[in-house]
């Protein structure tokens, strides 16, 4: 295993994304796949790892203000 740290990915990876957590997978009859995913909070990446063929990111999490 060999970890490559800070990859170049070209704009394939934004800087800030979510935290998600998969609630359902279903196999559809034609072979598709639905995935229903529930966002935990956003997040702002600051650092991105690789080892074989996974991501790994450190990152901090943004907090939400509401505006009313």
């Amino acid at each position: 295993m060999q970890v490559k740290k800070n990859p170049t990915f070209d704009g394939d990876i934004y800087e800030v994304g979510v935290i998600a957590n998969i609630v359902q997978i279903i196999r559809m009859p034609n072979n598709n796949i639905k995935v229903l995913v529930e966002a935990e909070s956003r997040v702002k990446i600051k650092d991105i790892e690789t080892e074989d063929k996974e991501y790994f990111a450190t990152y901090t999490v943004i907090k939400e203000t509401l505006k009313r």
